[in-house]
């Protein structure tokens, strides 16, 4: 029975890989009964790192767009107390969301153009916070 399971599992992955890659599943022996699993786990593991990525460019356009409409109005409330710009009221005013999206913008592109790692110097001093970071992601992810 175990055979015949076996088997027909083997001629199943046979049949799907037979669709996406023509080729590939005549180097396979049929004997494997690992084989569904390895595909699985391999698909698995891809689907996994895929989420990853998604997630960190979510957090890092969530990030952006919140640190920088904080540090527009930030700058903004600093500008007026020492008297460069008066502001209008604040509720009505589009200078803060102006200056929080190009803010917000630059960060933005800063991440996505270091591939969401740090440069040379801050990578050295901020390692500690580096491993923190990667116990908490998987942590997170294998729970």
């Amino acid at each position: 029975a175990c055979a015949c399971a076996c088997a027909c599992a083997c001629a199943r992955v046979r049949a799907c890989l037979s669709r996406a890659w023509p080729g590939l599943p005549c180097g396979l022996p049929c004997g494997l009964p690992r084989v569904p699993v390895m595909i699985d786990t391999f698909v698995h593991i891809v689907a996994l790192v895929l989420a990853w990525y998604l997630q960190m460019v979510m957090s890092a356009v969530t990030s952006g767009l919140r640190g920088g409409t904080i540090a527009a109005r930030a700058f903004l409330e600093f500008a007026n107390e020492r008297g460069w710009k008066k502001l209008d009221d604040e509720a009505t005013s589009l200078s803060d969301e102006t200056i929080g999206m190009i803010i917000a913008a630059g960060g933005i592109c800063f991440q996505l153009l270091n591939n969401f790692a740090l440069p040379f110097p801050a990578n050295i001093i901020l390692f500690p916070l580096t491993l923190v970071q990667w116990v908490l992601k998987w942590q997170i992810t294998w729970g």
